[in-house]
């Protein structure tokens, strides 16, 4: 579990489900921004990393790692006001981004985490509700 603090810019990440402090905490972005927080596992290698969402702009800042610092991967994807999503849209074991326009109703899924065009386009559920991803039969 986890949770940002977009006042500061801060992450704190539990590593367990037991109540206490975090055990992870830094700082990413900037404070006060707006930004969305994302998180997955960008790299394939079976660790969720976190990433923010600029919804201005439509840029993604993705980390590979646990620390303050700059983002690894940068890419505007997607149009203001939309809301991001990310989760394994292919099944290849690696985490992409997406984002979902409320107001249509609409998913527009990328396979890999870069700019362009979407893979996957959904119109699904009703208007103005919040996205949710999983892997909601294991497969």
């Amino acid at each position: 579990i986890g949770l940002f603090d977009s006042v500061s810019g801060t992450f704190f990440l539990k590593n367990s489900n037991a109540p206490g402090v975090a055990d992870l905490t830094f700082t990413f972005g900037p404070p006060s921004s707006g930004w969305r927080p994302v998180t997955g596992d960008w790299g394939g290698d079976r660790m969720t990393t976190v990433g923010l969402f600029d919804p201005l702009s439509a840029t993604f800042f993705l980390k590979s790692s646990h620390a303050p610092g700059n983002a690894d991967v940068t890419f505007v994807y997607g149009f203001a006001g939309a809301t991001p999503v990310a989760g394994d849209w292919d099944g290849n074991n690696s985490t992409s981004v997406g984002i979902y326009a409320p107001s249509a109703g609409t998913w527009f899924l990328k396979n890999t985490n870069g700019p362009g065009v979407a893979d996957i386009t959904v119109v699904y559920g009703p208007v103005m509700t919040a996205p949710l991803a999983g892997d909601w039969d294991g497969r």
